[in-house]
């Protein structure tokens, strides 16, 4: 059974792994060409800022890539994807400090899902694009939801968060 596992991990690794640094976001992505993984820098800062962090990662049905992530240097909650074929990398909540994990889900519609918790306004927050432009929607007002966010999206399209209380 052990070998069996350890075959479906190294499978798993050969999809999709994530790099951060304090610097930059950076992401490894199998080549379609061959078995050699591409580098690409999808968002920048400046040294010295906690950049890039508690990070997560979606594949639509396209095949593109979306990613959140935290900005730890300003608190706040960033996205990116390569949809246009291009890294795109935007600001989605600056509005109180953003801190801990993220959790990215993409629906059939490739509308985009976002959890992450908001420890300036002390919720657990929603964010979506699925009306064209983001919506951020406080969940549980009393709870920091700080651990152990997970988010998924059903075949009907219907959200669905978990997290430690």
């Amino acid at each position: 059974m052990k070998n069996l596992v350890d075959r479906n991990l190294k499978l798993k690794r050969k999809v999709v792994f994530l790099l951060f640094s304090a610097a930059v976001l950076g992401i490894f992505l199998p080549s379609a060409a061959s078995a050699a993984w591409n580098i690409s820098t999808i968002d920048g800062y400046p040294l010295n800022y906690d950049y890039g962090t508690f990070t997560s990662i979606a594949v639509d049905s396209n095949n593109k890539v979306h990613i959140s992530y935290l900005d730890n240097a300003y608190a706040d909650l960033r996205y990116a994807t390569n949809a246009s074929g291009a890294w795109v990398p935007s600001l989605i909540d600056s509005s109180a400090d953003i801190m801990g994990g993220t959790s990215i889900a993409v629906d059939s519609n490739n509308k985009v899902h976002i959890s992450y918790p908001q420890w300036g306004g002390i919720s657990l927050m929603y964010a979506t694009n699925a009306t064209g432009s983001w919506v951020l929607t406080g969940i549980d007002p009393v709870n920091l939801g700080w651990m152990g966010i997970s988010l998924a999206v059903d075949s009907n399209n219907k959200v669905h968060i978990c997290y430690y209380d």
